[in-house]
């Protein structure tokens, strides 16, 4: 009776206590296997439906963050949005995780342990960013680029930067969070052309079909006068004589 109560009185996003539900039950059916419980408590019933979408944060918006953020999450910002990294990913980051070739060219190794996947991942690093990572490497004194960024409370934090930025949290087309450097990210490159397949594989999605159900809404049809270009004949240009 009082696991009953217990469960009932549970406050979490309805996502997550889904998650806890079943994660408990599983435990507890392994109780009464174990003859260590007699039956299971009264479970309430939870919803999946998460009822406030993120929305997806612009260049513009992800500039205007970073610029009135402190060093360095204003480089971990940036990061995000060109990488379309997950928040722990990039916290784990080291230095010998970021490779800058002879050419001048920069990726970052994201490891597959702190991957939502569980498979590591090379994503390249645009070059304007290369001179703030190369910052954060010569400033670390115990090997990680972001040590100096807090992970408890982080929610809290970007929240005051998202204040500081003059960015409203929440809008009509959702709410802002880490993610949606993320979720930006991807929406920006596939606005700009950039191939899914390509964009799959930085985010480090299962399959393009994933991606695609997500981001179907800006694949090429939304991109009518590009298609129309591209299937247009080419008119040759006169000879000058």
């Amino acid at each position: 009776e009082q696991l009953s109560e217990w469960f009932l009185e549970l406050r979490y996003a309805p996502g997550t206590k889904a998650k806890i539900v079943e994660v408990v039950r599983q435990f507890m059916r392994w109780m009464i296997e174990k003859n260590l419980l007699a039956a299971l408590p009264r479970f309430p019933k939870v919803s999946t439906q998460i009822i406030k979408k993120r929305r997806a944060l612009t260049f513009e918006e992800v500039e205007q963050l970073a610029s009135a953020a402190p060093w360095p999450r204003s480089i971990l910002y940036r990061l995000a949005f060109a990488t379309l990294a997950r928040r722990s990913a990039l916290i784990a980051l080291t230095v010998d995780d970021l490779v800058i070739s002879l050419k001048g060219g920069a990726t970052i190794l994201l490891r597959p342990e702190e991957a939502k996947t569980k498979q590591g991942q090379q994503v390249p690093v645009p070059q304007r960013l290369l001179k703030d990572l190369k910052r954060l490497a010569k400033e670390s004194e115990t090997g990680r680029l972001f040590e100096k960024v807090m992970r408890n409370n982080f929610s809290l934090t970007f929240d005051a930067d998202l204040l500081a930025a003059k960015i409203p949290k929440n809008t009509t087309d959702g709410i802002a969070s880490f993610h949606s450097l993320r979720h930006g990210g991807t929406t920006h490159l596939i606005r700009s052309g950039v191939p899914m397949v390509l964009v799959q594989r930085m985010g480090g999605w299962q399959s393009i079909n994933i991606l695609a159900k997500h981001y179907s809404h800006l694949t090429p049809v939304s991109d009518r006068e590009q298609i129309d270009r591209a299937m247009s004949p080419q008119t040759k240009k006169s000879e000058k004589s």
